[in-house]
């Protein structure tokens, strides 16, 4: 089986797991590089703020960081943590969590969440399942 992945996975795009696994399968892959997707930061509505978050789990440590910022952009609260969970949908919980807090700690009543993880958005919204 090695051999046939070392055969046809000879040029993949490149991800973090994907490296990740090739490593601790001891592939040697050639990874493509990959043309940037650029995305354009949009404000929050008048009168509202904007919480931006995101989540990651690497083979070094998990992490989670978010950003809360006025109409204007203006950064209000900016923060970061890790957490011992190695599950991705966990991290994007935890920091939509997290901000949620910091947001009612500094008196936002009106708050926008903008996540990359359509699985805790959708968990949010309810009547999901969490996977745990």
């Amino acid at each position: 089986m090695h051999l046939y992945f070392q055969r046809n996975l000879l040029d993949v795009n490149e991800s973090a797991s994907l490296r990740i696994l090739a490593g601790r399968l001891g592939l040697k892959l050639s990874f493509k590089d990959s043309a940037p997707n650029w995305i354009k930061w949009a404000p929050a509505v008048e009168d509202s703020f904007m919480l931006n978050t995101d989540g990651l789990v690497q083979e070094n440590g998990n992490r989670f960081g978010g950003i809360i910022r006025d109409s204007l952009g203006n950064i209000s609260l900016a923060y970061a943590g890790s957490s011992h969970k190695p599950s991705v949908l966990y991290q994007e919980l935890l920091v939509i969590a997290k901000g949620l807090q910091f947001a009612k700690e500094i008196g936002v009543s009106k708050l926008e969440i903008n996540s990359d993880s359509s699985k805790a958005i959708s968990i949010i919204r309810g009547p999901g399942q969490s996977p745990w």
